[in-house]
């Protein structure tokens, strides 16, 4: 997702046994966390990886393995970029609705 801003929500449908990567661009003084993890998708692999959206703006990328007990569920994970300094309630939102078959 190169700018949350413009496409602010996304679905994907997932297979189960397999894995769904979201990958947001980390700005310079932000970070991206999710709001409210959800407890049957579990906590993501989190990493960052450099040259996303060109050489200065790397991309935070969080991961869900998809477990055969999910299929025929969707979930939603909404995930929160913030900023020191940045005034409340001004913070960017990403949300990443998950359709397992």
């Amino acid at each position: 997702m190169f700018d949350p801003a413009k496409e602010p929500a996304r679905t994907v449908k997932a297979l189960a046994g397999g894995t769904v990567a979201l990958y947001l661009p980390e700005w310079a003084g932000t970070s991206w966390k999710i709001a409210q993890p959800d407890k049957a998708l579990g906590k993501p692999k989190e990493e960052t990886i450099p040259g996303f959206a060109g050489p200065s703006t790397p991309a935070h990328a969080f991961t869900w393995t998809i477990n055969d007990s999910l299929k025929g569920q969707v979930h939603k994970v909404t995930v929160t970029n913030t900023a020191k300094g940045r005034a409340p309630g001004g913070d960017t939102t990403f949300s990443l609705t998950i359709d397992v078959g």
